[in-house]
């Protein structure tokens, strides 16, 4: 046990470790509490000391940093599932992030990754993500760019070759500008940008990492942020104003806060009520740091891990509009439909686990934009399985597991379901789907 007695005047304690050893090699006898010639003759430990930070053995002390390379972070990202087609938009953070090593921002490009054909293997969850073997990429967007790089040839001769640091595609492609940010008159006043640059300018300290709650714990009003309370009522709103304003470091005792912008990638390859997981990560450059502290970049540097940072999601058909109901009537189905074994398989499987015990669904697709609810029902009229959905912000479809509402898988039958919804302009509808196990 360590006691008072053991540390010195500073309250330091001395053990066995390398420094020991240097120092008894620097001294020529032992360091101890006593004669604190680790701390006089050495100084390795005094910062302002003439060896200070060094480590060595035999005298070859140097400053150790314990820090490797890393690819940049992975981006924010969000995913908008619509039909056969999925949006996924990302912010710029990777671009303005500096490297942990070179402390300089060292930034080459986006990759967009999907992982198809998951089946829930046993033991794993749509949180622990595909294996690595399933990830594929299907785009990059870089900067502009070329390296220069030096070889000499078998004869002696040097040759200096410009070559293009990846494939230049540029990123103005794929640059995504919120619609809220042009359109007020989704808002109920207009003035939010002003609102939210008052706001910022005035967190001089940075402590608003993200977009701060307008009310305390109290329930009540916080003064500095009142100005923001006549759109409360679109908190996705106040998140993107929040994101897209900065704020420059006017003193030394100032934090800035860099401005975000956005890209979108639009994924056309997927089919409806499949799953899909998705991770956008960065690329830096390979770089050198030169003796004057800049740096020449070499060739390409290093790839996130597309397992370090992903989401998941379903594609599916849009929730049907009141006028699309009007003009093209209802269009409600049920696919698989017959729900085979066969067909069910087909329709990514899932390893079976406690909260899905059957691994296998059926969709209800083209729901109408409404709260809706979906009950199920036998020939004979009792009542299998109720199904809550909300078909408001676009999203069309609900699936079903097969399981009863009393815990039971269903069987071979003819099943009648009806969708019920909450706005008058869209009449009940009736269906029927066939499951054959």
């Amino acid at each position: 046990m360590i006691t008072s007695e053991d540390l010195d005047s500073e309250g330091c304690i001395y053990v066995n470790m390398d420094n020991c050893f240097e120092c008894v090699r620097q001294a020529g006898e032992f360091c101890t509490k006593e004669n604190r010639l680790i701390e006089t003759l050495w100084s390795c430990n005094r910062p302002e000391g003439p060896n200070n930070g060094c480590t060595g053995v035999e005298g070859n002390e140097t400053v150790i940093h314990w820090l490797v390379g890393m690819a940049p972070p992975p981006p924010g990202v969000r995913l908008w599932p619509t039909d056969s087609a999925v949006h996924v938009f990302w912010d710029n953070s990777s671009e303005t992030t500096a490297d942990v090593r070179a402390n300089r921002i060292d930034f080459e490009s986006y990759r967009i990754w999907r992982a198809d054909n998951w089946t829930r293997p046993f033991g794993s969850s749509v949180e622990n993500g595909p294996e690595s073997s399933l990830w594929q990429l299907i785009a990059e967007y870089d900067y502009v760019n070329e390296f220069v790089n030096t070889r000499t040839l078998s004869d002696g001769t040097t040759v200096t070759d410009t070559l293009p640091l990846g494939t230049n595609t540029g990123l103005e492609q794929i640059r995504y500008r919120p619609r809220v940010l042009d359109d007020p008159f989704q808002l109920p006043a207009p003035g939010l940008a002003e609102a939210m640059r008052l706001v910022v300018a005035a967190d001089t300290l940075g402590r608003y990492v993200e977009r701060p709650a307008l009310y305390d714990r109290e329930g009540l009003p916080i003064p500095e942020l009142a100005g923001l309370l006549p759109w409360q009522g679109y908190p996705a709103a106040l998140d993107t104003f929040f994101m897209v304003t900065g704020r420059e470091e006017l003193l030394p005792s100032h934090t800035p806060k860099q401005p975000l912008s956005f890209y979108e990638y639009t994924d056309p390859a997927v089919h409806n009520g499949f799953l899909y997981f998705y991770s956008v990560t960065a690329t830096d450059h390979a770089i050198r740091i030169n003796p004057n502290n800049s740096l020449t970049v070499i060739g390409a540097g290093l790839v996130g891990d597309p397992g370090s940072s992903f989401m998941h999601t379903n594609p599916g058909s849009s929730s049907q509009t009141v006028a699309e109901r009007e003009r093209d009537g209802a269009n409600i189905f049920v696919y698989p439909n017959p729900a085979t074994r066969e067909a069910l398989a087909e329709f990514q499987q899932f390893s079976p686990n406690s909260d899905d015990p059957t691994g296998v669904r059926i969709n209800f697709t083209n729901l109408p934009r409404a709260h809706n609810t979906v009950k199920i029902f036998t020939l004979d009229g009792d009542l299998v399985e109720t199904i809550e959905h909300d078909g408001t912000g676009g999203y069309g479809e609900a699936s079903w597991n097969l399981v009863s509402r009393n815990g039971q898988e269903v069987v071979s039958e003819i099943y009648l379901f009806t969708v019920q919804s909450d706005d008058d302009r869209f009449e009940d509808f009736i269906g029927k789907f066939v499951v054959i196990r």
